[in-house]
């Protein structure tokens, strides 16, 4: 933490329920958190259903580039702080991390139209609920000495779910990585990237979980 965010938790000058930056980063993870229950539809959608998905992913990821910059502005620009600046700088860059890559998945996604196994379709749903978690613990650091159970078990659960995404693809991983010739290989070859990117995914969500605990025991 920083002289100045100190600072201002010993006068009580800037108290993190009035913090515009925590408040910028519960709008990014809630569209993070959209975004990966829009990823999990275009898994299961049909080839004529993947355009319109991936316009929306679009859509979440351009507003949320709007509000990282809203919030990094906010923070560059603060004074007083609640937390270190460069903690929260890279909550924010995590974060959208997490949906740029969404974003960038989604258009290869609909650009090859491959059909995805079910374990990819598992890493997915393992996202979602990670991201579900994930956009709890900017409202949670808002009272971090209140929240501060609250936010051990909410990266607990994201830490679960990044497991459970990292079993499916070790799963996918076992049945598609083997021997194959012409357009099987090339398949295999797709789903496995795709699988790896998936799972990337859930590991930036964990990334910023890991984050939002080091805010917590900086602070605590």
């Amino acid at each position: 933490m920083d002289f100045l965010s100190h600072l201002a938790r010993l006068v009580g000058l800037a108290k993190p329920r009035s913090s515009p930056s925590l408040s910028l980063l519960q709008q990014h993870t809630s569209l993070v958190k959209e975004a990966t229950i829009l990823l999990e539809s275009l898994l299961r959608a049909p080839p004529d259903g993947l355009e319109e998905i991936n316009e929306q992913i679009i859509v979440l990821e351009k507003h949320a580039d709007a509000i990282e910059y809203q919030g990094t502005q906010a923070i560059h620009q603060a004074i007083l702080l609640p937390f270190d600046r460069s903690m929260l700088l890279a909550a924010f860059h995590l974060s959208d991390n997490v949906i740029d890559n969404i974003r960038k998945l989604s258009f290869e996604l609909t650009e090859t139209q491959v059909e995805l196994p079910q374990e990819a379709k598992d890493i997915s749903r393992a996202i979602a609920q990670a991201a579900a978690r994930m956009c709890d613990l900017p409202h949670q650091l808002e009272r971090p000495e209140r929240h501060a159970d609250d936010i051990k078990n909410t990266v607990r659960s994201v830490h679960f779910f990044e497991k459970e995404a990292d079993r499916a693809y070790r799963t996918l991983y076992s049945k598609y990585c083997k021997f194959a010739e012409g357009q099987e290989l090339y398949r295999n070859i797709m789903i496995l990237d795709f699988g790896r990117k998936l799972e990337s995914i859930a590991d930036g969500c964990e990334d910023f979980s890991k984050e939002c605990y080091r805010i917590l025991t900086d602070n605590s």
